[in-house]
């Protein structure tokens, strides 16, 4: 059950008379206050606790404001711990963002999936106390909005479209999926929404090899548009990220490899000319840090603001590890 503003109100007029009437409480001060005082802080202690902790960051704030010069409740709402779900944690960016986030003091982690997800890269996440997981296509999105108080959301599950993926089964999962989490979201009271984005969405940007992706993309930022009204949404656009973990279909981890690993005497590769800003994968960590702390403004873009060839990005690996290999851009 969550507590209106109305309440929160009547319990604040409440903890003023206390301190009104009781001016030697231990709410200034409760470890130097005598056992007859104590009764009342316990109390306040409970109220505060059962009344706050399903309300959001963004009313917790208001009411620590509120209450900012008694010192005793600020300590009892530090307390609570925040609530984030995560969306594809099984991914290469998820797995790390699930990584920081259950090293997160007083926060608990809801990871949604299915029940036939590769957790390779979380197992060992899996048990830990903070973590909790829910397969999606065996529980009902409303359920697990109903059994907690859910404080942001990140959102980092994705389609590519790739192979024999139907448009639908994209639609399904980067349009649909997404909004159905935001009205449930809205529903319940989350206060952010925080949305992973990609290059594609960049303005006069066309990318026709993986169509039904892109175009999903574009659709879905202008419903964030739309539902920007009701809730806090953060839009972060990704360059390309690399790093532990990462797909070897991708272009750095596949030039490392075949360079360092494999040692291949020839890659094959396009006339290399298309330049790309590679970003690595745990600096994208600490920027979703950074967002889920101070998220002031809708729209962040992440990148180092250098743009590289990709044929100087094959001579740097392979001075790098002084292999002896050459390259065919074609």
């Amino acid at each position: 059950m969550r507590y209106s503003r109305h309440e929160i109100e009547i319990f604040l007029n409440f903890v003023r008379a206390a301190l009104v009437y009781f001016p030697d409480s231990p709410m200034s001060n409760p470890a130097a206050t005598p056992c007859v005082s104590f009764d009342l802080y316990s109390l306040l202690l409970l109220v505060s606790k059962a009344s706050l902790a399903k309300q959001s960051p963004k009313e917790l704030q208001i009411f620590k404001k509120k209450c900012s010069l008694q010192n005793g409740l600020i300590l009892i709402f530090e307390d609570l711990a925040m609530k984030i779900l995560l969306t594809g944690a099984t991914g290469f960016l998820g797995s790390h963002l699930l990584e920081m986030l259950a090293s997160l003091p007083n926060t608990e982690v809801i990871v949604l999936k299915r029940s036939f997800s590769n957790t390779a890269r979380i197992k060992h996440l899996l048990n830990a106390p903070s973590v909790s997981t829910f397969n999606v296509d065996q529980v009902e999105l409303v359920e697990i909005f109903n059994n907690r108080q859910i404080d942001i959301i990140i959102h980092t599950a994705t389609e590519y479209g790739r192979n024999e993926t139907t448009s639908l089964k994209t639609i399904e999962t980067n349009l649909l999926f997404p909004i159905k989490l935001i009205e449930l979201a809205i529903q319940n009271g989350t206060s952010t929404f925080i949305n992973t984005d990609s290059y594609f969405n960049k303005e006069n940007f066309s990318y026709s090899h993986l169509i039904n992706y892109s175009l999903s993309k574009k659709v879905f930022l202008q419903w964030l548009i739309h539902f920007s009204k009701k809730i806090k949404i953060c839009n972060l656009v990704l360059e390309h990220i690399y790093g532990e973990g990462d797909d070897l279909s991708k272009f750095a981890p596949a030039m490392i490899n075949d360079i360092v690993v494999e040692k291949k005497p020839l890659v094959n590769t396009t006339y290399g000319h298309q330049k790309r800003d590679f970003i690595y994968v745990k600096d994208v960590v600490n920027a979703y840090k950074t967002v889920i702390n101070y998220a002031l403004t809708n729209n962040f873009r992440f990148k180092t603001g250098c743009q590289t060839h990709e044929t100087a990005s094959f001579y740097k690996i392979k001075s790098i590890t002084n292999e002896l290999i050459l390259a065919e851009f074609s």
